[in-house]
């Protein structure tokens, strides 16, 4: 069954439309339902990634946020950018003189 091309809603302020089937690659896996063990354990991977720098720092627990990155790592925040480890001195010293700076993550 091929879904609605668009939202029926004329008062919708966005408007959704799915994109042509022709965008798609043809053997993506979409979900873990789906996907072999190996996608999943490469998606959890990603996922880690995405969401355990952030909490990690929040929780001043620099080994473990070390321990997420290449050594030539660069890092961009809206506050700081450069190399991994001068990332992780700026964060240090932005704890001790008391910032406050967290992620949230959903």
């Amino acid at each position: 069954m091929e879904p609605s091309k668009t939202s029926q809603k004329p008062d919708e302020k966005y408007r959704t439309t799915q994109p042509p089937s022709s965008t798609y690659p043809e053997h993506a896996s979409r979900n873990n339902s789906n996907g072999t063990d190996a996608d999943v354990l490469d998606r959890m991977k990603v996922r880690e990634i995405c969401e355990g720098w952030g909490m990690y720092r929040d929780a001043a627990e620099w080994r473990n946020y070390r321990s997420m990155f290449h050594d030539d790592a660069y890092i961009a925040t809206s506050w700081k950018q450069g190399r991994i480890d001068d990332f992780i001195k700026a964060s240090i010293e932005g704890f001790e003189k008391g910032s406050e700076f967290m992620y949230s993550m959903c």
